[in-house]
């Protein structure tokens, strides 16, 4: 049986903007960019405990994504 190990190292960028609908209640929107700086992996062999350090080839170099939150303020405190 083999495993496989990845470590995948992205560095992402998010934009958030915050609306407000009520004065206490928002809506905070955004996107984020990720850009892949590093594709490491070891595979393993159980039978032998053989590891052997590989590189990946085909992965994405950037990755996108949407977040979004909504909060109420009440006395300071965002919730």
């Amino acid at each position: 049986m083999y495993s496989i190990e990845t470590d995948l190292d992205y560095i992402d960028i998010p934009v958030q903007a915050k609306i407000y609908f009520l004065k206490n209640v928002s809506l905070d929107l955004g996107a984020q960019v990720g850009f892949l700086l590093n594709t490491k992996g070891k595979i393993t062999n159980s039978q032998n405990n053989n590891g052997e350090e590989v590189e990946f080839k085909l992965t994405n170099t950037v990755d996108f994504g949407l977040n979004g939150v909504s909060s109420n303020k009440k006395n300071k405190i965002t919730i």
